[in-house]
Parts: C-alpha cells; sequence; structure tokens
C-alpha cells in the first residue's frame, strides 16, 4: 500500500514550517487513512495508557514521533510546537535512541526496526526523506495540543539509517532489540543519553 500527505514535501532543508493538520491517504485508492488535526483525538488508539514518553514510528515518508505527556501546560506545548530544540542520536550495539531536548522537558525515544512493516522499513532506507513529524498528545484526554514538521540534518538521518541497517543483522527479531532497549534504559538515564550523544539544532 502506497501512502503520500498532502501538506509538505517529502525532504526539506533543515528547519521547519509550522502547519494545522496533517492528513495522510492511500494514494492508489484515494482513501483518507488517518487525520492528525489540533484540538482531535491522536487517531491511533493503541498508545493510549503512554505518559511522559516518546513513540517513534518510521513510514516511508519519513518520521513520526509522538510525545504522550500527561496534562500539558502551555510553556510545556508551545516548548514542543514552536520553541526552538536539539535532538541527537545515543547508541548501543546498533540500538539508536533519538534524544530530544525542549525547554521544558527532555525525552528519549528507541528504534526498534522490528516495529515497522519490513516494506515500509526498506523502502525508507533507500530515500532520502528526512522529515520529522512531531504530534504533542496530551496522555490523559489522548487530544493532540501540538503538530511540527522539521527538517533532520542529513548526517543525523544517514547515521540513524545506517545504524537500522546494522541493527537488521545484528539481531532476529524484535523481543531481542526490545531487551536491548530495556538493559540500556537500566544503565542510562536521558540525560546521560543526551551527554553522549551527537547533537544538532532546531532553531
Amino acid at each position: 500500500m502506497s501512502f503520500t500527505e498532502n501538506r509538505f514535501s517529502h525532504t526539506r532543508k533543515n528547519g521547519e514550517e509550522p502547519y494545522q493538520d496533517i492528513y495522510i491517504f492511500d494514494a492508489a485508492n484515494g482513501i483518507n487513512m488517518e487525520e492528525y488535526i489540533l484540538g482531535q483525538p491522536y487517531p491511533d488508539p493503541s498508545f493510549r495508557g503512554v505518559v511522559d514518553n516518546a513513540v517513534l514510528n518510521i513510514s516511508t515518508w519519513g518520521f513520526d514521533l509522538a510525545i504522550f505527556w500527561k496534562n500539558p501546560t502551555p510553556a510545556e506545548t508551545k516548548a514542543v510546537s514552536s520553541d526552538p530544540f536539539t535532538y541527537g542520536i545515543f547508541e548501543r550495539d546498533n540500538v539508536p535512541f533519538i534524544t530530544l531536548e525542549f525547554s521544558k522537558m527532555t525525552l528519549d525515544a528507541p528504534v526498534n526496526v522490528f516495529n515497522s512493516p519490513p516494506q515500509n522499513l526498506q523502502e525508507f532506507l533507500k530515500t532520502d526523506t528526512n522529515t520529522l513529524r512531531l504530534y504533542f498528545v496530551d496522555a490523559t484526554s489522548y487530544i493532540i495540543k501540538g503538530l511540527r514538521a522539521v527538517g533532520l540534518n542529513m548526517d543525523f538521518v544517514n547515521t540513524l539509517k545506517n545504524l537500522m541497517s546494522e541493527q537488521l543483522k545484528t539481531y532476529e527479531a524484535s523481543k531481542a532489540v526490545d531487551q536491548k532497549i530495556h538493559q540500556t534504559w537500566s544503565r542510562y538515564n536521558t540525560d546521560q543519553m543526551i551527554k553522549e550523544a551527537k547533537r544538532f539544532r532546531i532553531s
């Protein structure tokens, strides 16, 4: 199944463009598959119960990163939606963690390639897309409080893709990657990861 979306190009300059909503389509059939709209529920219900965490999804059109935050304040919403922030890569044994530094919070999002459909993953690894879409979701109400799209540094993108390719060679299944993720979390907190990460800035 082929997907596209009608808001911005797949490859951006290092920077961002504010937007109000995203509509993702099945391009082959012209069917609206998902809608991400400010003030409306996050369309994927599978992350209900996730609190104060970031969840990364790799798709053929780029990176989708949803932050589920309990009762976010206006200042926290602004920090994610429009303020400058820093992102980076921390890695252990071919398991990358994307680190995020906002003015009001820090987070890390592990990458498990086995959580993405194989066809989508292979298509993504071949593309030159650098788009990251951020969704800031109130974990209590499940309402989208902030939307943002940014163009990531290509050094970051290429490093991440290389690690993802190596992860496919190193591990046989999702469970093994999850074990490494939890092992890493037991040894490093987010701030420790950030100190060791290769970092980039969105101004």
